[in-house]
């Protein structure tokens, strides 16, 4: 793995609510039912942003080390605004988190992971951010996670299949009330899943590797995120009401310390 990513800069905020299924006629715009529906407002924490935003989230792979981009909402160009962002599909099967790992592990699951970010209207690639939701995250469930697995530790508990907001626990908060298993920080033995030569990060190779690293890990008895990484915390629920804290000069889109 990869050494640690710093932590998403600002503060964000997100709702999501359930929605109920409405009966209309439909444009070439319409994206389908929403399955969640993300809320919340904008308001600048620092200098105005030169262009027109949109309220979008951004999907990581942190095990696979990809970004995609998910659904958007144009925001006002007055602040505060208050948003409503409908999530219709779930994120797309390459920005999965597979702690299958591939099959290798069955009784995983996989696991799609975003953040709530103020971006560039209509950005599509290299996306720089003017706020982040740093202290939440979205969660994407492919299927019910069984107990004492890992997509459980990661979690925080053992979800349903679904849509979660979920709180980021910084490493040090956690580690206040909680120990970790000895013997758990990277690597166990450096010499068990050497890198392999000239292939790229996401890479079947690159897979095999992480597959390696993680069996390792399970046969030490460590089961979960990685020691000293931020920690998720169980659904926060649908009342939670956070900002969009936009400053134009820029925030980090870094991947979540959270693997």
């Amino acid at each position: 793995m990869p050494p640690a990513r710093p932590g998403l800069a600002s503060h964000a905020a997100v709702t999501l609510l359930a929605t109920g299924a409405c009966d209309a006629q439909v444009g070439a715009s319409y994206r389908g039912e929403p399955l969640a529906t993300l809320t919340g407002t904008a308001a600048l924490s620092g200098s105005r942003p030169r262009s027109p935003l949109d309220a979008r989230v951004v999907w990581y792979d942190l095990l696979g080390h990809q970004q995609a981009l998910g659904p958007e909402v144009r925001l006002d160009a007055v602040f505060p605004s208050v948003f409503r962002l409908a999530i219709t599909t779930p994120p797309a099967a390459a920005v999965l988190n597979d702690f299958t790992f591939g099959g290798r592990f069955p009784d995983e699951t996989r696991i799609g992971l975003g953040v709530l970010a103020a971006v560039p209207f209509a950005a599509e690639t290299n996306v720089a951010a003017v706020a982040v939701a740093s202290a939440h995250v979205i969660a994407w469930v492919e299927r019910d996670v069984r107990p004492g697995t890992a997509s459980e530790a990661f979690l925080g508990g053992p979800l349903a299949r679904g849509f979660y907001v979920l709180a980021v626990v910084p490493s040090a908060t956690y580690l206040a009330t909680h120990s970790e298993p000895s013997g758990c920080a990277e690597p166990l033995d450096p010499n068990a899943c050497p890198a392999p030569s000239g292939a790229a990060e996401g890479s079947d190779a690159w897979a095999e590797r992480e597959a390696c690293i993680e069996a390792a890990r399970r046969a030490a008895g460590c089961i979960g995120p990685r020691s000293g990484v931020d920690r998720l915390a169980p659904d926060t629920g649908f009342d939670t009401q956070l900002l969009l804290a936009i400053d134009g000069a820029g925030v980090s889109l870094a991947e979540p310390s959270l693997w």
